[in-house]
C-alpha cells in the first residue's frame, strides 16, 4: 500500500531539525518508488542521496530555502523527471536488499 502512495506523488520532503535524524528510510522508500526527493541538510540525511541529482538539500530551519527548493521541482517537469529515474537508479544500484546484503555479510565475517 505504501509503495502505491509514494507513486502518486511528485516530490517527497523530509524537512527535518533534529541533529538525531540518522539515515532517513523513508527517503529511500520514496526514491524506489521513482519520487524525487527534498530533505534537510544534516549529517544522515544527506549521505542517502546526491544533492542536485535525485534531489535537493535544504538548510535546516529555513522555511524560504525550502519553499524555493519545492518550487523548483514542482514548475519543471523536465527536472521533476530526471530526478525521479535518478532516484529509482540509486535506490536500486545502492540499497536494493540484495547489496544490502552483501555489505552486511562482508562486515560479519
Amino acid at each position: 500500500e505504501l509503495a502505491k502512495i509514494y507513486k502518486t506523488a511528485d516530490l517527497f520532503v523530509l524537512p527535518s531539525i533534529n541533529n538525531n535524524e540518522a539515515f532517513g528510510v523513508v527517503l529511500l522508500e520514496a526514491m524506489a518508488s521513482g519520487v524525487p526527493v527534498i530533505a534537510s541538510n544534516l549529517a544522515g540525511v544527506r549521505t542517502v542521496f546526491e544533492d542536485q541529482k535525485q534531489g535537493l538539500l535544504v538548510r535546516p530551519k529555513d522555511v524560504e530555502d525550502l519553499k524555493e527548493k519545492m518550487q523548483t521541482i514542482l514548475n519543471n517537469e523536465k527536472l521533476r523527471q530526471e530526478m525521479s529515474v535518478a532516484a529509482r537508479k540509486l535506490a536500486q544500484e545502492k540499497y536494493c536488499e540484495k547489496i544490502i546484503a552483501k555489505k552486511l555479510l562482508s562486515i560479519l565475517e
